[in-house]
């Protein structure tokens, strides 16, 4: 992954969070949102662990450890 593509990616994730309490997506909106975001089709597995983490603190899935 390039930088401009790492930058956006890191920009997409710092909008998620807002962009889930606007719009109480479910995950494939989640995702469509990301892909739109970084101009890309489909993300890497990393690509997707770091959204998954950033979706569930915003959705309060994650339990403090």
């Amino acid at each position: 992954m390039n930088n401009t593509m790492r930058d956006l990616f890191q920009e997409a994730l710092q909008s998620l969070p807002d962009f889930i309490y606007e719009m109480n997506p479910n995950w494939e909106m989640v995702y469509d949102y990301v892909c739109e975001q970084i101009k890309e089709d489909e993300l890497n597995s990393d690509q997707i662990s770091k959204m998954i983490k950033v979706y569930d603190d915003a959705m309060g899935y994650s339990e403090a450890g």
